[in-house]
């Protein structure tokens, strides 16, 4: 039978079996979460690349029409002011 203490708990030093037990626990929290934050910040990630895909393509339907209404609607230079607003999006290549 176990002999209880009268000292305080935080007086006490754990005992190598709990610890133990506590370093499993971790590892295992660890395997249970590291993958959900994996996924959850390349999610944010994945989202941010949506936003900035969208705003450049509204960004070259705007520089587009413009185009058009100042080249009285000639399909190439609408063709290349769109094209022209995307090519900071395109890498060195």
């Amino acid at each position: 039978m176990e002999r209880l203490s009268t000292e305080p708990l935080w007086n006490q030093s754990p005992s190598r079996e709990s610890l133990s037990s506590e370093r499993g626990q971790v590892i295992v929290e660890q395997a249970i979460i590291l993958p959900v934050m994996v996924f959850l910040i390349l999610g944010i990630v994945q989202l941010a690349m949506i936003q900035h895909a969208r705003i450049c393509t509204e960004y070259a339907a705007f520089n587009a029409a413009r185009a058009g209404i100042v080249y009285n609607g000639d399909p190439d230079m609408m063709e290349r002011a769109a094209f022209l607003s995307l090519m900071p999006t395109y890498g060195r290549s």
